[in-house]
């Protein structure tokens, strides 16, 4: 429990959820009530908390189920928020059909669901798995996952280096703001601020008005370069 409330505490210092609402939005699967459950991170621990559903194995029953109602059931719990009982539904499936089922639907959801539980290692790892493809639709979302992880996990070289194609990239309008801020971030902790530096004024000069901005401004001023 102990290093659960640890990284709680983690992720609303870092405010890495901070502007995701519109790109998870995008999945098409959760709609709006997911998307404010999976920010209710950085507004406050009481939310935080409630945000993590635990289950016992057996309140639900995975096994013997096709691929599609097993995915359908795992869905259910992932829409609701539920992200325990969604993974252990998507990983019995994953052992069973692969994590390259549903043209990586299901290794992509899987790797949310552990995403939202702060499980990082293993989310990363089936997010490789989910980015095989650059042509389907949810690329772009899980390459900006995958990064996120990789910066928890403090791979920051792997970490740059989706942040960067996501500024050049083709989603790089949306997606840009938010790789900028956490390229900044990156540099912070591998030590070099000038980098750092460098990134956080594009974001503060670029996307004025915004949270982006604001963000910035306070890393600037954490920094001492403000």
């Amino acid at each position: 429990m102990g290093e659960l409330l640890g990284k709680i505490e983690q992720k609303k210092r870092v405010g890495f959820l901070k502007g995701l609402k519109k790109y998870t939005s995008q999945m098409g699967s959760g709609g709006e009530e997911y998307t404010e459950m999976a920010l209710a991170g950085v507004r406050g621990a009481a939310q935080d908390e409630a945000e993590l559903e635990w289950f016992d194995e057996s309140d639900f029953e995975s096994e013997g189920l096709s691929l599609k109602d097993g995915y359908n059931e795992g869905m259910q719990h992932y829409n609701r928020g539920e992200y325990t009982a969604a993974i252990d539904i998507f990983s019995a499936l994953a052992d069973e059909y692969g994590a390259d089922a549903l043209g990586g639907e299901l290794a992509y959801h899987l790797c949310l669901s552990l995403f939202h539980v702060m499980r990082f290692d293993e989310a990363a790892r089936y997010l490789e798995t989910a980015i095989q493809d650059k042509n389907t639709s949810f690329y772009g979302v899980a390459l900006m996952h995958l990064s996120v992880s990789r910066y928890f996990m403090r791979d920051y070289t792997e970490a740059i280096e989706g942040f960067v194609f996501l500024t050049e990239g083709s989603n790089a309008e949306e997606m840009r703001p938010y790789a900028l801020l956490m390229l900044g971030k990156c540099y912070r902790e591998k030590g070099e601020p000038d980098t750092a530096n460098r990134y956080f004024t594009m974001v503060k000069n670029d996307y004025g008005g915004t949270e982006f901005s604001d963000t910035a401004d306070e890393e600037l001023r954490s920094m001492g370069r403000h």
